[in-house]
């Protein structure tokens, strides 16, 4: 579950999650309200930006503009191998609970892909969930839940159909006020 972590915070800043990071902006929440957000030039260049589910330390700069000083560890994270030759990872998502890996059961049903999705959560301490859309786009779910139990072991599968909200109060059951989820995939 996602808590909130308790922060040594300096005169002037207040804590905030990031709810989007991209370069060097960011959009935070703080009291139920969201603000745009620089980050503090020594956050990108010592342990890169926060990113989207990170908890923050943070101060006003003017109305609706805050600057991000600090980032708070990382309870769990999501992180994928970044474009390019060299070794580096790229992170997607922190402090999160769960990671449904959403995938099309369309031609773009791919049991390998999955199979590396899972990885990612796992790897980082998340739970994963496997999320098959377009349900109702098959004859038969069964061909899709054989290829998927061997490497699923004990992630739920949850076929479903975005269009129909076939299954959509299974994803529901998932979520709580307490708890952080991500998607990830292709559909």
């Amino acid at each position: 579950m996602s808590l909130v972590p308790s922060a040594v915070l300096r005169p002037g800043q207040f804590l905030a999650r990031v709810s989007l990071s991209h370069g060097d902006r960011a959009h935070i929440l703080h009291n139920h309200l969201e603000s745009d957000a620089l980050i503090a030039g020594t956050l990108l260049f010592s342990d890169g930006p926060p990113v989207t589910g990170d908890w923050v330390a943070a101060r006003e700069i003017e109305p609706g503009l805050a600057l991000i000083e600090a980032t708070l560890p990382r309870r769990t994270q999501i992180a994928r191998r970044a474009a390019g030759t060299k070794a580096e990872l790229q992170l997607l998502a922190a402090n999160v609970d769960l990671a449904f890996l959403v995938s099309g059961l369309d031609l773009d049903f791919n049991p390998r892909r999955i199979e590396r999705y899972l990885v990612l959560p796992r790897d980082g301490g998340v739970q994963p969930v496997i999320v098959l859309n377009k349900a109702d786009t098959v004859a038969s779910l069964q061909p899709a839940l054989d290829a998927l139990q061997p490497i699923a072991a004990s992630v739920p599968i949850l076929p479903i159909s975005a269009h129909t909200g076939q299954g959509v109060d299974a994803i529901e059951a998932f979520l709580s006020p307490d708890v952080t989820a991500v998607l990830l995939g292709s559909s």
